[in-house]
């Protein structure tokens, strides 16, 4: 209980330990919900709780729902071990079994493909058609060529011209030059058409070489990707078996109700205590240093504001304009006297009236100030 002093009141004293163990005792509350419930309390002489709210032993007890539900799910889980263990026991340890898969092809086999074809290899045919197409324009062009004879004969005949005269020469040699231009052209072409088919049946033997490379790569990829399929449905079958029984280890039980379950108390303040303890201490301390000064105080205050009700002495001495009676309104309140202090606050205004009247006294008064105040 604060008590009345003399400029203030005091701060009851405050007991640290008593807060803290107040804070402890109010985050111990009883509780209860789907899962337990969870009691405080203490333990008798014999071991046995006793439920009281407040008190530092705790007692968690589950709910029958909460006990049923976990023990079904710790049945279950125990099924999931047995169950896995025996599946554990027929997983197959070997590699993988490729006996029935198709080989690994990686290369060509080249017995199986036809040598590169060479422009050569086919002059004969070009000379063949070369040959034949030359026969065939001759015995077209030969019938044209005899009758055209026969006509300039005819011709050179009826114009009475001799035979094996310079005019009858003249016109068979033009005919002749016709002839073998006709001859000439007919053997180019012929040339020609053989080259063409020489070309053509080079393209033909290279086209069918290379679909020959391109069926055995197409064939070794079909075979390849048949023999990843194969692995990868091994692979796919005994992960399968690996994860159901990682599936059945990773049932874990449900964790029993402990604390974690409930509403969690709040952090106890250990250091406010103490620092409160501290703070009063020193609110007391500073209530009693204020009570002995606090009227001395409250009048300094007030001459501060230009009141001046403790300077009457002083300024009756050194006059208004002279600042020497601020130090010994300072002095007088810090420094001097407790009894000098309270004649000086009691008295003060009268002996400055009297000094007034009385001014032979002034230098006495004023002695003792310097004296004190500014020699002391």
């Amino acid at each position: 209980m604060a008590k009345k002093g003399g400029g203030g009141s005091s701060v009851p004293s405050i007991n640290p330990q008593q807060l803290i163990q107040e804070q402890a005792n109010q985050n111990r509350f009883n509780q209860y919900g789907p899962q337990g419930n969870l009691t405080w309390g203490s333990v008798g002489a014999n071991g046995q709780f006793q439920p009281k709210t407040g008190q530092a032993a705790a007692y968690v007890q589950e709910s029958p729902f909460q006990q049923q539900y976990r023990q079904g799910y710790e049945d279950l889980a125990f099924t999931g071990m047995e169950t896995a263990a025996s599946r554990i026991q027929n997983l197959p340890l070997s590699p993988i079994n490729t006996d029935g898969l198709p080989q690994l092809q990686s290369q060509i086999d080249w017995s199986k493909i036809g040598n590169v074809p060479q422009s050569s290899d086919f002059q004969g045919m070009a000379d063949q058609l070369t040959d034949a197409t030359y026969q065939a324009g001759y015995q077209r062009l030969q019938p044209e060529i005899q009758r055209q004879e026969r006509r300039l004969e005819q011709q050179l005949s009826n114009r009475g011209l001799p035979i094996g005269g310079e005019a009858w020469n003249d016109a068979y040699g033009q005919q002749d030059r016709s002839t073998n231009d006709a001859l000439s052209k007919l053997a180019l072409d012929s040339v020609g058409m053989g080259r063409q088919e020489q070309s053509r049946l080079f393209g033909l033997d290279l086209t069918g070489r290379n679909q020959q490379l391109q069926d055995q790569v197409t064939g070794m990829g079909l075979n390849n990707a048949g023999r990843t399929q194969g692995m990868q449905e091994q692979q796919a079958l005994r992960g399968q078996e690996l994860g159901e029984i990682a599936s059945l280890l990773g049932l874990q039980p449900v964790q029993q109700t402990g604390f974690q379950n409930f509403f969690q108390p709040g952090q106890i303040d250990v250091t406010g205590p103490y620092q409160m303890q501290q703070n009063a201490a020193m609110a007391n301390q500073q209530a009693a240093a204020n009570s002995s000064s606090g009227l001395m105080s409250g009048l300094f205050g007030l001459g501060a504001a230009g009141i001046g009700l403790l300077c009457w002495v002083a300024r009756s001495v050194y006059g208004e304009g002279d600042k020497r009676w601020l130090k010994v309104r300072d002095w007088m309140m810090k420094k001097a006297p407790e009894r000098l202090r309270d004649l000086y606050i009691r008295h003060g205004d009268a002996l400055a009236a009297w000094l007034d009247m009385n001014p032979q006294h002034k230098p006495t008064v004023k002695a003792f100030f310097d004296r004190e105040v500014f020699n002391g």
